[in-house]
């Protein structure tokens, strides 16, 4: 197992194509947080959808195996934003993980919203158990700084 995971999840691959980047800079695993229903591809459906698990507080179900995470060190999770918050699915991963000791370094892709609600739902997620730092915007970031900012302890200019 190497000391750094990067999980992602992407609906429209712009997540993915990030990931895969970063995932190669940092010599990292990767795996990929798929629910076992997948989300409408089409983009009205898929918000009602987001929205509606928001307010119902929902943990989807996930499809696969979870990765070892056993002498992991950082756990880098690439998410879109959706509607000010991170994907349930997302949630339902971190909740299915033992995170103690692991430092945990979100990246945001958004379209231009940014991190800004993420921290606040991740940060309830895994306060108990993990270092969490302050989610980067992957819209502003190379991949270069990226991987500077992990390597470097979660340090944002």
């Amino acid at each position: 197992m190497k000391e750094i995971l990067l999980a992602y999840f992407s609906r429209s691959g712009v997540t993915r194509k990030l990931s895969e980047d970063l995932a190669k800079v940092l010599d990292a695993e990767i795996y990929e947080v798929r629910p076992l229903k997948a989300y409408p591809l089409e983009e009205d459906e898929c918000i009602q959808v987001a929205e509606r698990e928001k307010e119902e507080e929902a943990r989807p179900a996930l499809a696969g195996q979870l990765p070892e995470i056993q002498g992991l060190k950082k756990l880098v999770i690439g998410l879109p934003n959706w509607n000010d918050t991170c994907p349930r699915c997302l949630l339902s991963f971190l909740e299915a993980l033992d995170l103690s000791g692991i430092e945990v370094y979100p990246f945001v892709t958004s379209e231009g919203s940014g991190p800004d609600g993420v921290n606040d739902d991740l940060q309830e997620q895994v306060k108990k158990t993990a270092k969490l730092h302050k989610a980067a915007n992957g819209d502003q970031m190379s991949v270069e700084d990226l991987a500077a900012w992990v390597r470097g302890g979660g340090k944002l200019d």
